[in-house]
């Protein structure tokens, strides 16, 4: 809020307002933080000063022009992402927050928290974390894959840290990590974190995934081909029934580990049935793959799937019986 021309900052119960010339305050402090240099947010800075490529142009003579510079310099071996002070937010989204302060929590004991997307495979190597206080670091990780009865499993730490107390004013300190990300799990930070401590920002270091190796390319079929009528005479004749499987070799050319078809149901029976689709040699994985809700329907849905090592699926029908046309469209290889 602006009372007599000062600006003034409220956190928990108390007001802090700029002092005059003669004093530095907790914003003037914090004014002088810089913008963040580098990959990995070096930070430097001086109350009244201005930062120039990471260097610091005193305001007073005579003052020490700079912050301690306790990140680690950014590694040509990783990569980073950013999350400044805006992205995080308590438990309750209360919070204060702007390009000065940064981010702390308006009641103590509180936490501040931030979602953490990285690629699947990634290595967590670095936190870099600008503050002031001595907040708590830490990395939270919930396992979606196999939920609890009645809701997902409760997520736990992988990581947690104190910031080290370094004395008044804007700090900042790189934790060294070595945490995989997971494909079957989300991530955030959480900081806890007391009134008068502050978030400016944190990067996350990290060894991005593996670059694919013999990636899968699409080989059109043209014209397609129609490995499976079951309308038609021959082995796979008549309707593919509720609960019934059937492996349908697709006539792939070789070595492709993916099939691109074309799916038609014909003559359904009943008001509810489905068809699944999945690799050959593997328990129905629980999908469907089309799926009807009127009896005597035709319709048609394009499917991607993998294929066993001789080029097969199955098709699994679901509640009720109806006749399957497939159409071969293109390979993945």
């Amino acid at each position: 809020m602006r009372c007599g021309g000062a600006r003034r900052t409220i956190v928990g119960m108390t007001e802090h307002v700029p002092s005059p010339s003669g004093g530095l305050s907790r914003r003037q402090l914090i004014a002088g933080l810089g913008a963040a240099t580098g990959a990995a947010g070096l930070l430097a800075g001086l109350p009244g000063g201005a930062v120039v490529a990471g260097s610091v142009t005193p305001a007073l003579a005579g003052r020490t022009a700079r912050l301690p510079q306790v990140l680690q310099p950014p590694s040509a071996d990783l990569s980073y992402i950013g999350i400044d002070s805006f992205g995080f937010s308590t438990p309750l989204n209360d919070r204060y927050s702007d390009d000065t302060s940064g981010t702390g929590a308006l009641m103590p004991p509180d936490r501040l928290t931030a979602p953490l997307s990285l690629p699947a495979g990634s290595v967590v190597k670095q936190i870099n974390v600008a503050y002031i206080g001595t907040p708590g670091v830490q990395l939270w990780r919930r396992r979606l894959a196999t939920p609890q009865e009645g809701g997902p499993n409760p997520p736990a730490a992988v990581f947690s840290e104190t910031a080290p107390d370094q004395g008044g004013g804007p700090r900042a300190h790189t934790f060294d990590t070595d945490v995989t990300i997971a494909a079957d799990s989300t991530y955030s930070l959480r900081m806890p974190i007391d009134v008068g401590e502050s978030i400016f920002g944190v990067t996350i270091g990290y060894e991005a995934p593996a670059s694919a190796t013999g990636a899968l390319g699409l080989v059109p079929i043209d014209p397609p081909t129609r490995p499976l009528d079951t309308r038609q005479p021959g082995p796979q004749t008549g309707k593919l029934q509720a609960g019934e499987e059937r492996i349908v070799e697709l006539g792939l050319p070789a070595g492709a580990a993916g099939a691109v078809i074309n799916l038609t149901i014909t003559g359904t029976e009943t008001d509810f049935g489905f068809v699944s689709v999945y690799r050959a040699g593997i328990p129905w994985p629980g999908n469907s793959s089309i799926n009807w809700s009127s009896p005597e329907l035709t319709a048609a849905n394009g499917v991607i799937t993998a294929v066993d090592d001789q080029g097969r699926i199955t098709i699994r029908g679901g509640e009720a019986a109806t006749h399957v046309v497939i159409d071969l469209v293109g390979a993945l290889v």
